[in-house]
């Protein structure tokens, strides 16, 4: 199939004989599960589904995706459930897509966590001007701090605020630490994942669906996704006890970029939404709690037997 063809993306590949019925499925995967959350007949969920979705757009696939899954299911259920689903919280890594669907609404918010390298990473687009597509991070490695910080600071902040019905997350897993550079190059580790998903279960009664979206390093990819799946079935913790969990962090500062680029998020987005008086400030680092480090850098390392004591000689 020549590349353009039926309005797919050079980057993607389409296979007629296997593509349409798969793509069919996934969406409708989601679908189903999201509904279910939504009537409250289970309590949260998690589509483990391929192919992804989040970078189709209205009228062409592309980025490996030809049904935008999340999108599609956001709106059937924002119809089927009026009176109890009047507002969705979408939370992704960069789906352009996602982004171009809702960008307008008021009934749907869209925040994102990505890599941008000022418009020079795919797909090319999502900086901390464009409003409702949330925040884009330099090209320095980030990693759980970083993450965390704009987490604590700017996402959850934001998500309160707008009360969420209902929460969907574009699970993409192509910042997990493993990938090469190129793909992601980040270095999010399971727990950081995880931890992320324990904030967003706070939100909505705990009304949360994650759907799969990209990733494609098997290993990171499968652990992140289990670490998000263990923090779907487990118990409610305050933030001390899940970092008392997972072990906590190696750093609670976040590097000068992550910083740099939370500045202009926060400059960006402080006319529409409220932010502490301490995120305000013009030097503030973006810090997370001490006590949220990991005791002894996660304890990897033996304790050192202690020397016996000398004792003096005793004469006689």
């Amino acid at each position: 199939m020549s590349c353009g063809e039926r309005g797919i993306c050079c980057d993607t590949t389409y296979n007629p004989a296997g593509t349409p019925n798969a793509a069919r499925m996934a969406a409708g995967s989601v679908i189903e599960i999201v509904g279910a959350v939504a009537s409250g007949k289970v309590a949260n969920g998690f589509a483990i589904v391929r192919p992804l979705g989040h970078h189709a757009e209205q009228n062409q696939a592309m980025g490996f995706c030809y049904f935008n899954n999340v999108g599609i299911a956001a709106n059937i259920v924002l119809k089927n459930y009026p009176n109890h689903i009047k507002k969705i919280l979408i939370v992704d890594c960069h789906g352009n897509g996602t982004q171009d669907m809702f960008y307008d609404r008021d009934d749907v918010l869209y925040l994102s966590l990505h890599r941008w390298d000022n418009g020079n990473f795919y797909p090319y687009s999502g900086s901390p001007s464009d409003l409702g597509s949330g925040v884009g991070l330099e090209s320095d490695a980030m990693g759980d701090t970083e993450y965390v910080a704009a987490f604590k600071h700017i996402v959850m902040p934001i998500a309160m605020q707008y009360n969420p019905d209902l929460v969907i997350v574009s699970a993409g897993f192509d910042a997990a630490e493993g990938h090469d550079d190129y793909i992601g190059g980040y270095k999010i580790t399971p727990r950081g994942y995880a931890f992320m998903t324990q904030m967003l279960k706070t939100l909505a009664n705990g009304k949360i669906v994650l759907a799969l979206e990209g990733g494609y390093v098997l290993e990171p990819l499968s652990a992140s996704a289990g670490a998000c799946l263990s923090a779907l079935l487990g118990p409610e913790l305050s933030p001390l006890e899940q970092y008392q969990l997972i072990g906590g962090l190696n750093s609670v500062k976040p590097n000068s970029a992550a910083v740099s680029s939370f500045q202009k998020v926060v400059a960006t987005l402080k006319p529409y939404w409220k932010f502490s008086e301490e995120v305000m400030r013009d030097d503030f680092r973006f810090s997370l709690p001490s006590e949220w480090r990991a005791i002894n850098s996660l304890s990897t390392r033996p304790k050192r037997a202690p020397k016996p004591k000398r004792r003096m000689p005793v004469e006689g």
